[in-house]
């Protein structure tokens, strides 16, 4: 009777802890533990490259108001960063801050207009003048004229 108790303490013993080799586990593996030789390896996930840095920055673009020396005239010019108006007589020129990066969506406008009490002949016009090039401009010789330009550095 004992040796069929033994066996059967020896059944129950392996049935709940084991045979005293490998354990049998439920759910995930801790974290820390090592992987076995059967196990995937798992490799670290690779970085993603970084995106360089769009060229550009802030850049000084001049306004130019060019004509019929001494034509009075009244105007605004300005960025998307704001805008100031502005008179005086021809010639003047005027400074404005654009963003010039790529992705940077900035526009310089002037607009100007003659002086309606000036009922002398002439012509008034207007550049946007960028790294020493002249890159945009108009002109009118319209008595009670205006004229506007709009320039972006992304054109």
């Amino acid at each position: 009777m004992l040796g069929v108790l033994l066996a059967m303490v020896l059944i129950v013993g392996i049935a709940i802890g084991g045979s005293g080799g490998e354990q049998a586990s439920e759910g995930p593996a801790p974290q820390n533990a090592e992987p076995g030789p059967d196990s995937p390896i798992e490799e670290p996930p690779a970085e993603e490259p970084v995106p360089a840095e769009p060229e550009g920055g802030t850049e000084t673009v001049t306004v130019r108001v060019i004509g019929t020396d001494g034509l009075a005239f009244t105007g605004d010019i300005g960025s998307l960063d704001g805008s100031r108006s502005v008179e005086g007589a021809v010639p003047q020129e005027y400074e404005v801050q654009v963003q010039t990066g790529e992705f940077d969506f900035d526009t310089v406008y002037a607009f100007f207009s003659r002086d309606f009490t000036d009922e002398s002949e002439g012509a008034l016009g207007v550049q946007v003048v960028y790294d020493g090039e002249v890159v945009k401009e108009g002109e009118t010789s319209a008595q009670a004229g205006s004229v506007s330009v709009n320039w972006s550095p992304n054109e």
